[in-house]
């Protein structure tokens, strides 16, 4: 959540996101923190559209944040690269 209102407050217009940059921000935070030293996952990220309003991105966001956390927390076995 604070990643997004640091985002909201560093947009020029206070009511809208970049998805792709903030899933690619979402997404760094999330391996840093999960600190996956025996698997190194290359993630794309293919967003369709421009801006999202803060409205429906907020919602996305925490699906998003949760499919990523569930895919690094169960994805990857210790032995497994």
């Amino acid at each position: 959540m604070s990643l997004m209102h640091g985002k909201l407050y560093n947009s020029p217009d206070l009511s809208t996101i970049s998805p792709h940059e903030y899933i690619s921000e979402l997404v760094g935070e999330l391996l840093s923190s999960y600190k996956l030293y025996y698997s190194s996952p290359n993630i794309d990220i293919e967003v369709d559209t421009e801006d999202l309003d803060i409205n429906l991105m907020l919602p996305c966001a925490l699906i998003i944040n949760e499919l990523i956390s569930n895919a690094l927390r169960h994805a990857f076995t210790k032995d497994q690269k």
